[in-house]
C-alpha cells in the first residue's frame, strides 16, 4: 500500500493556469473583434484589396469615398475587391436592393469596372429593379451595368424615359445586347 501524503504537502495550484486559459482566449477573441469592425476605418486599401468578406471591404469603401467627398479621385474603392473578373458580384445584390444610398452607387460604380463581362442572372435582376431608381446617376449605372439579354424588354420601355441622357444609354445598351443575342 502506497503512503499517504503528508497534510502538509503542497497541492498543485490550478488557479493560475484556469484564468490564464480563460484570459488568453477572450483577449484573442476580443483582439479580433477589434480588427473586424476597426480595420475598414483604419486601413480601408487594405481591407477592400485583400479582405475576402463584402460586409468589412464595403464598409471600408465607403469610409473612402466619405474621405473623397472634398474631392480627389482614384479607382473606385471596391473595384478592387471585385477583382477584374467579376467573381464576388453577387455578394453586392444586397447592397444593390439596399436602403444605404452610397453603399448602392459604390456597388454600381464597381459593377461598372466590368463592363463587358457577362454576369449572373441574379445581379442582372437587381440591376434591373434599379431602373426605376429616383436618382439619375443610379438609372444610369443601372443600364450601363446590364448585359444580359434578358434585360431587352426593360431597356426598351426605358428608352421612353423622359430623361434623354438615361433614354440615349438605354437605346445604346439596347444597341449592345441586340448584337450580343444576334438579332
Amino acid at each position: 500500500m502506497p503512503a499517504a501524503a503528508p497534510d502538509n504537502a503542497p497541492r498543485p495550484r490550478l488557479g493560475p493556469w484556469l484564468i490564464t486559459g480563460a484570459v488568453i482566449p477572450a483577449v484573442v477573441v476580443l483582439l479580433a473583434g477589434a480588427a473586424w469592425v476597426l480595420a475598414p476605418r483604419w486601413f480601408p486599401n487594405q481591407v477592400v484589396k485583400y479582405s475576402p468578406w463584402v460586409g468589412p471591404a464595403m464598409r471600408a469603401a465607403v469610409g473612402i469615398e466619405s474621405r473623397r467627398h472634398g474631392g480627389g479621385s482614384g479607382q473606385p474603392p471596391l473595384q478592387m475587391w471585385v477583382g477584374e473578373s467579376g467573381e464576388r458580384c453577387e455578394a453586392l445584390i444586397p447592397y444593390l436592393r439596399g436602403d444605404d444610398l452610397v453603399a448602392r452607387r459604390i456597388a454600381l460604380v464597381a459593377l461598372a469596372g466590368l463592363n463587358g463581362l457577362d454576369r449572373p442572372g441574379a445581379v442582372d435582376a437587381a440591376l434591373r429593379e434599379l431602373l426605376h431608381d429616383p436618382n439619375r446617376n443610379n438609372r444610369m449605372l443601372a443600364v450601363m451595368n446590364l448585359g444580359n439579354p434578358e434585360s431587352i424588354p426593360a431597356l426598351e420601355a426605358l428608352v421612353k424615359d423622359p430623361d434623354t441622357g438615361v433614354a440615349a444609354e438605354a437605346a445604346g445598351r439596347l444597341q449592345q445586347l441586340h448584337i450580343k443575342a444576334g438579332h
